[in-house]
């Protein structure tokens, strides 16, 4: 058997323990996309949730590249840092890292440097948003990454979204029917703050063509 076909063997028994469908007889596997690395934590309370959610995307979509639990703990403790690390540092020893698995050391991130009572935090951040001067799509994310954290209904939502906007857009809104389904009503609101902006672009431009024209003499 030559090196190739050993090659497409390997593949394809890595594609199979990983859950991906193997390629028909004769044909290399899809070469599969890299998951991004997770950011490095340095223990601050904000960042710990994107970092466990970075890190289990990258398990998720890379899990065939990891052998054993210990070096998936290795490849964790990697990323992290100051107060972070400091969690983690009296577990490690010569040859192993004395924690069972990912999930426990996720489990003693948050016991140690998590929010206790997040859904009251998520809660409070979810009415701090405010579009101001920006445009809807900066203010929309803001909005969305809290709202994600909370488990009020469509409605409460809405309404929330709706105190956060610029008056502009609550004025401009006055003249539009808008509607009760919240995704509907995004869409609306990217639209009319669209449309807002568009005008604001073309008054700007008219000015500046108002005043570079000759002027009369007097």
């Amino acid at each position: 058997m030559n090196n190739t076909n050993i090659a497409l063997i390997t593949a394809t028994a890595v594609l199979a323990n990983a859950g991906g469908p193997a390629p028909p007889a004769g044909e290399r596997p899809p070469k599969r996309e890299s998951i991004p690395k997770p950011q490095e934590f340095d223990g601050s309370q904000d960042q710990l949730r994107p970092f466990i959610a970075q890190l289990r995307t990258k398990f998720l979509g890379d899990a065939y590249k990891f052998v054993d639990v210990q070096h998936w703990l290795a490849y964790t403790v990697g990323f992290l840092k100051g107060k972070a690390y400091e969690q983690i540092l009296p577990l490690i020893d010569e040859g192993n890292i004395n924690i069972p698995s990912v999930e426990a050391l996720i489990t003693l991130l948050e016991n140690a440097l998590g929010d206790p009572d997040w859904d009251r935090t998520a809660e409070r951040n979810l009415q701090c948003p405010r579009q101001k001067n920006r445009n809807f799509s900066d203010y929309l994310a803001d909005f969305q990454r809290y709202a994600a954290e909370v488990s009020w209904n469509a409605a409460a939502k809405r309404t929330s979204l709706y105190e956060g906007l610029s008056a502009e857009l609550k004025d401009a809104l006055l003249t539009v029917d808008t509607h009760d389904q919240l995704d509907q009503y995004i869409i609306l609101l990217k639209c009319v703050d669209n449309k807002i902006r568009a005008r604001a672009a073309e008054r700007k431009r008219s000015s500046s063509t108002w005043d570079h024209l000759p002027r009369p003499r007097q």
